[in-house]
């Protein structure tokens, strides 16, 4: 996928699920913004938002999860408006800049998702209807 600044519809980065597990239902996230005159002005968190919302009602995931380093504090933020959830830690995991930097682990689950949906994100993001969006509703 690609992320898009809607006012120019000029390439601002790239966004997308990766090793989809279809049998155990999950996917790893990833996101690069990588036009810096793009940074800080919510198109992160809303790909982050699409993103997993593609991934619980379109893909039918149950877990979305993704890696973070500890630099990048802006980048925590935006998972955890999503809804996403630190895990864990792998300590001293990257070397960058002349250090070894912690790799954060986060995820959001379906349930943790489905209940968003009703509260917080509800008001913060559009959400189209399953009807609107043309996905079928999910099956028990």
């Amino acid at each position: 996928m690609t992320s898009c600044s809607v006012s120019s519809s000029r390439l601002i980065g790239t966004t997308g699920l990766h090793r989809i597990d279809f049998k155990n239902r999950h996917a790893g996230f990833g996101i690069a913004i990588g036009d810096k005159q793009a940074w800080g002005k919510g198109y992160g968190t809303e790909a982050t938002f699409l993103v997993a919302r593609y991934g619980f009602e379109t893909l039918n995931l149950n877990r979305i999860w993704l890696h973070v380093y500890d630099f990048n504090p802006a980048g925590m933020r935006c998972y955890e408006k999503v809804g996403y959830a630190r895990e864990g830690v792998l300590r001293q995991d990257h070397f960058s800049e002349g250090r070894y930097a912690d790799t954060i682990v986060m995820a959001i689950l379906r349930q943790e998702w489905d209940g968003l949906r009703q509260g917080p994100l509800a008001s913060r993001f559009p959400w189209p209807s399953a009807a609107q969006s043309g996905t079928p509703p999910r099956s028990s």
